[in-house]
């Protein structure tokens, strides 16, 4: 490897480290033996292989019995790129990337302890929201025997279009249900406000409907909130003999 990218990933290494390493500097550091004075002495002495075998001994089992001390690995490394000696460099591009990866690791591993315990507070602070939010009861359905007076189709009373028409029709178990001619729109299961109101909704939409009525109790028109249409609509017509005399509630 040509000596000037071999500076560049070393110097890389180094940055990586610098980054990881310089908090675990602790301050002890005078009770324990610097690894780079170590492998310094071991570079001069014992020459490059034998630096790498004690290196690999010394990393990562006995690496609690010595000072990583990031800024001396650092110059050191910065002191061998000026001699050009390749050996000795590629035992301290082992030496740095080792240790790098071994930091990242333990890094990581921090991360994701801090992660879990910000998951686990953020459950327990959801949870008990979720205890303190008052619980509303289920609206219950009070059936009616008087909805037929509502059924039938009803539409633009400008324009004869059964593709633009909603149609009225009541459930088997007392029910008003309300859907439209056109597309794959589900129908609407209403709740009763009052004698000629109703109301839908869900988690997308909210609608209400209101009935004019005859002098005896015969729906006319229907009033709505639907959008791109007009509004009343003119009832006109029954429904026809595909609509089924009653709908079945949906099992939920």
């Amino acid at each position: 490897m040509p000596l000037v990218y071999f500076n560049r990933t070393l110097l890389g290494l180094m940055l990586m480290s610098c980054l990881l390493l310089t908090a675990n500097c602790s301050a002890d550091s005078n009770q324990k033996q610097p690894l780079s004075q170590v492998l310094k002495e071991s570079l001069n002495n014992d020459g490059p292989e034998a630096t790498r075998q004690l290196f690999d001994d010394i990393y990562p089992e006995k690496k609690d019995d010595y000072v990583i001390d990031n800024e001396a690995l650092g110059q050191l490394t910065r002191d061998y790129t000026q001699t050009g000696d390749m050996e000795a460099l590629q035992v301290l591009s082992h030496v740095m990337t080792m240790i790098t990866q071994d930091m990242m690791a333990e890094h990581m591993a921090g991360q994701e302890e801090i992660m879990k315990k910000m998951m686990a507070e953020q459950q327990k602070k959801q949870s008990e929201k979720s205890k303190n939010k008052p619980q509303t009861k289920p609206q219950k359905h009070t059936p009616r025997t008087d909805l037929d007076r509502f059924t039938g189709l009803y539409g633009d009373p400008d324009k004869a279009d059964p593709y633009r028409q909603l149609w009225v029709a009541q459930s088997c178990d007392g029910r008003l249900v309300i859907g439209a001619t056109w597309g794959d729109v589900a129908p609407w299961w209403m709740t009763s406000q009052s004698d000629k109101q109703f109301s839908y909704k869900d988690s997308f939409i909210q609608l209400s409907f209101e009935f004019n009525e005859t002098a005896q109790k015969q729906s006319t028109s229907l009033k709505h909130d639907l959008r791109g249409m007009v509004s009343p609509l003119k009832r006109v017509g029954p429904l026809t003999d595909d609509y089924p005399t009653c709908f079945e509630t949906p099992r939920r």
